[in-house]
């Protein structure tokens, strides 16, 4: 990535941080340990154009500004270190590569299972004093549904962006 950042890379890093808290905060649905949103969607086309210290900043932000603007219950930190961890690993994966359908489903496993599986089941069982491995099998279910799902809505994603994706960032 150029040292700096024109106006045009500033407005579609802000846009997509807007997305990322549309997507996450309202359009997300709760089933009590588990939470299904989009928000992933807008984390990974971050990180595929802006790179993992980006992503991870896009991250953080997003689940800050998220909280603020939509409180769901108590602020946690873990979270917001969740939400980093995952920019990270998105723009490590994607960035300056191209994506492809092996790519995206490294990308979205690793962070399903650093993210999703690992650190947010600890931060679920510590804020609500549940046992980690008591909750873990639901979180397991929901993530081996949603790994092939969240894969294939961002390949056509970035199908369809391809010609669009050209920034030169």
């Amino acid at each position: 990535m150029k040292n700096k950042l024109t106006l045009k890379h500033r407005t579609l890093y802000a846009l997509l941080l807007a997305l990322k808290v549309i997507l996450s905060r309202i359009t997300g649905i709760s089933f009590g340990i588990v939470k299904l949103t989009f928000g992933f969607i807008a984390t990974c086309i971050t990180g595929f154009l802006f790179g993992p210290w980006l992503g991870a900043l896009a991250g953080g932000l997003t689940d800050l500004i998220g909280f603020f603007l939509f409180p769901q219950g108590t602020y946690f930190i873990g979270y917001t270190l969740s939400s980093i961890v995952a920019g990270f690993i998105y723009g490590a994966i994607l960035y300056q590569k191209k994506p492809t359908l092996l790519r995206l489903l490294l990308a979205i496993s690793l962070e399903s299972l650093i993210c999703s599986l690992l650190l947010n089941t600890l931060w679920t069982s510590i804020l609500f004093g549940k046992a980690f491995f008591a909750i873990l099998p639901a979180r397991i279910l929901k993530n081996v549904l949603a790994i092939p799902l969240q894969t294939i809505i961002l390949y056509f994603i970035f199908k369809y962006l391809k010609p669009h994706l050209k920034l030169s960032i």
